[in-house]
């Protein structure tokens, strides 16, 4: 097997798979419902704070998954680099710049007390993506990877003796970022490189591993995925510590994300729905999951300021906690609705028409 596909294979066809799009909403419903947990919000929703950062585990390995499933093995040219730039400008600028702008003059001229407090040191940090403040901390190293992809893309789609004598270089450089790592700052992709590049791996092999591998193998995975995630959520005793270590003593969560356990666990998660089944088909592929993954970036975005403005005006304190839980979760979902056909969608073609 060539795990490196060369750069004559242009013919490649990319099917999409639902489920990813379902796990993307599961990635975005865990940040939701572990910030829901935070004592700012008052909802007891009977999880940790910290299963949002499995979601956020999940989202990186997600980014890398999709972009080594779509792009490796397409021909690396300018139109198609372009293309795959202006696709990412497109779905991740829009809406974030508008969301830092507005959360920058919530702050400064509305309340201090604002849950996404960005002034301007954080504007400019975030336009750069290079902020720090909540949840935008992770949407610098994400969108710095989409740059760096493309000199993945490149280094893949070319010979194999060309790939060899550029691996002589590569290998030592990328082997001192990874023992680096836990030192470089947290919203540089270099520190969340490896977690990237392993689902780089698992998405341009999982067309080869789904031909190899049989549906009941993948049911079996799908399973075993399904009582991981429901451990994240509810973990027992026993796994408790196992799931969720460190934590007291990681509060920038720098061994977080270094903890191989974790990120093996994460990509075995969206590996094991790269195939069809009817676990796949009824739990991540349902209308209601999969449109949550359709809106997940309005949801990550949007969620916390719904969140404050829930607890600010005291409409939780009106009606039981499992009735505040439902209702902020009802309202993030039509919130985030209204965002994407009305803001994000409309904007990603305005941005593909004029850039294209």
């Amino acid at each position: 097997m060539d795990t490196f596909p060369d750069h004559e294979n242009k013919s490649r066809k990319v099917n999409h798979i639902q489920a990813l799009d379902g796990l993307r909403g599961l990635a975005a419903f865990m940040v939701v419902y572990g910030h829901m947990s935070a004592s700012d919000f008052s909802m007891n929703t009977g999880v940790l704070f910290a299963v949002g950062n499995y979601g956020v585990l999940l989202f990186f390995v997600l980014s890398g998954f999709l972009m080594g499933y779509i792009y490796i093995g397409k021909e690396f040219t300018l139109k198609s680099v372009r293309a795959y730039l202006v696709a990412r400008v497109a779905r991740i600028v829009p809406l974030y710049y508008i969301t830092i702008l507005s959360s920058f003059f919530a702050f400064e001229m509305c309340s201090h007390d604002f849950v996404y407090k960005i002034d301007i040191y954080q504007l400019v940090r975030s336009f750069l993506f290079f902020g720090s403040a909540s949840v935008f901390w992770s949407i610098g190293p994400e969108f710095q990877f989409y740059v760096l992809f493309i000199g993945v893309w490149f280094f893949l789609s070319q010979k194999k003796h060309t790939r060899l004598s550029c691996a002589v270089c590569l290998v030592p450089l990328l082997i001192g970022i990874f023992l680096i790592r836990q030192k470089l700052p947290g919203v540089f992709v270099f520190s969340k490189l490896h977690i990237f590049l392993f689902g780089v791996f698992l998405g341009m092999n999982a067309d080869f591993f789904s031909n190899i591998l049989n549906k009941k193998i993948f049911l079996y995975f799908q399973s075993m995925s399904i009582l991981f995630i429901f451990l994240i959520f509810f973990p027992v005793s026993v796994f408790r510590n196992i799931i969720y270590s460190n934590l007291k003593d990681d509060i920038l969560l720098s061994f977080y994300y270094q903890d191989f356990a974790k990120i093996f666990m994460a990509g075995f998660i969206v590996f094991s729905f790269c195939k069809k089944t009817i676990l796949s088909k009824y739990i991540l592929s349902n209308r209601i999951i999969t449109n949550f993954g359709k809106f997940s970036f309005s949801v990550y975005l949007l969620h916390f300021p719904i969140l404050w403005f829930i607890s600010y005006f005291g409409i939780i304190h009106y009606i039981n906690n499992v009735l505040s839980i439902l209702f902020s979760i009802a309202v993030i979902y039509f919130f985030s609705f209204c965002s994407f056909y009305l803001i994000e969608a409309p904007l990603q073609r305005l941005v593909k028409e004029k850039l294209l």
